[in-house]
């Protein structure tokens, strides 16, 4: 591995998926967003590692220690980029409505439908939040060296996503998740 590969280590719902796209795009490299979902792209990465060939990778801190390979690409003197949010109130809401959802992104902004409910079920908000936070944890305890860190927040504001995906409208009953979900993360300070 070396500077021509970048990896974007991101926590869930941070826009990871759109802001690897457009790196990959913007230099031309193929994209392996979490090659451990798909056999073809998995494959792609054995033979772009070993054929020291670049590309863009992301996957989550979870993820580390399903893959030799992302295990080497993280000690490597690739381009490392951390990605997270800067309202984890915001983020865990979010990872609830996909995951209740199962809609992560899309290219219709209507994905889930023009107006819609979630219905609040706390085992699964409890799950959301776990998620953020054992992530935000292994992040912390990653001994590496980010050649950059940037938030959700900060792409959103610089034009950086909007590339592949569109922000997919929220439920009706958004206020109230958020009021739950901060109640319940309180708990988690």
């Amino acid at each position: 591995m070396n500077k021509k590969s970048i990896l974007l280590l991101a926590n869930f719902r941070t826009g990871s998926s759109d802001y690897s796209y457009k790196l990959a795009n913007d230099n031309d490299m193929p994209w392996l967003p979490e090659p451990h979902l798909e056999s073809s792209r998995l494959a792609l990465l054995d033979k772009l590692v070993s054929t020291e060939s670049p590309f863009v990778i992301k996957f989550m801190p979870e993820h580390v220690d399903l893959n030799n390979h992302y295990q080497s690409i993280i000690t490597s003197d690739c381009y490392k980029i951390k990605l997270t949010r800067e309202s984890r109130v915001d983020q865990i809401v979010s990872h609830y409505i996909g995951l209740m959802t199962s809609v992560w992104n899309s290219k219709n902004r209507y994905a889930r439908g023009e107006t819609y409910i979630v219905d609040i079920v706390i085992d699964k908000i409890k799950e959301a939040i776990d998620t953020i936070v054992k992530n935000d944890k292994i992040f912390d305890n990653l001994n590496i060296k980010f050649d950059k860190e940037i938030t959700y927040e900060q792409l959103l504001n610089n034009g950086l996503l909007g590339t592949r995906h569109v922000k997919i409208v929220p439920p009706t009953n958004i206020n109230l998740i958020k009021t739950i979900i901060e109640k319940e993360y309180d708990k988690y300070r």
